[in-house]
């Protein structure tokens, strides 16, 4: 089935919801979609990064082992 066809289907049945209005697997389908961008970051993503080293800093600075937060950052520079 055709994508946008799809989407369509989707915005006026029960399977409307913010995820199929705001994000689309399919490029090209909802254009301010993160597959549409190259799934590129905006804004969001760089606040949240600034906010996670605060974080893991904060933790550190208190000797606290945050390695959910660590991973987070490790993964995010492993996508860069």
């Amino acid at each position: 089935m055709d994508p946008k066809v799809l989407q369509k289907i989707f915005t006026v049945s029960t399977a409307k919801c913010w995820a199929t209005d705001g994000t689309n697997p399919v490029p090209g389908v909802i254009p301010t979609a993160p597959s549409s961008n190259d799934y590129n970051g905006g804004f969001a993503v760089t606040l949240l990064k600034k906010d996670l080293k605060l974080g893991l800093e904060c933790a550190e600075a208190a000797g606290i082992d945050a390695e959910f937060t660590r991973k987070s950052m490790d993964y995010q520079h492993e996508l860069e």
